[in-house]
């Protein structure tokens, strides 16, 4: 009968090991500061539509002019990049809000994306909202500018036929 009750102990300790492995994969770790601009949450990386690796822990400071400064762990390095709210999806998994920021670099933007995945209650939904008014204002009002900056189909004087002599 000992017999018995040592395995069921041992079964017992190999279950309960796994349910916490189980819940430690799947938990999404998240932490904001005070006002929200600062927070941990978990990001994936994205080329086009298709992801990039796995969810890393990412750590970002919302930056006074709009810009997410995002770190992450890679190994015993931490890789530090500069990334700008390029949108919001529409419909988002439950309790999750997923925010899609773009890497730059020295002022030119990759190709790279970051999908951010947010808790719906978090206190940095408001500053990231906030963020992304601001960075897409930005692009409505570059691209304006370029509009601008072109001159209107039909008004640019024709160019003189070379001359073949």
């Amino acid at each position: 009968m000992l017999y018995g009750v040592e395995v069921f102990y041992i079964l017992l300790v190999i279950a309960v090991l796994v349910a916490m492995w189980w819940f430690a994969y799947h938990m999404e770790p998240h932490w904001a500061s005070a006002d929200g601009s600062k927070f941990i949450c978990n990001a994936q990386e994205m080329l086009g539509q298709q992801t990039v690796g796995r969810r890393q822990e990412t750590r970002v400071a919302i930056m006074p002019d709009g810009a997410l400064h995002v770190t992450q762990k890679h190994l015993l390095r931490r890789k530090t990049s500069l990334w700008t709210l390029v949108g919001k999806a529409p419909e988002p998994p439950k309790k999750l809000q997923i925010y899609l920021a773009r890497q730059h670099r020295d002022g030119a933007q990759l190709p790279a994306e970051l999908a951010l995945r947010i808790p719906t209650k978090s206190r940095c939904i408001g500053p990231l909202d906030a963020a992304l008014a601001a960075s897409l204002e930005q692009l409505r009002q570059a691209r304006a500018q370029l509009k601008a900056s072109r001159p209107a189909p039909g008004t640019a004087a024709r160019a003189e036929p070379p001359d073949r002599g």
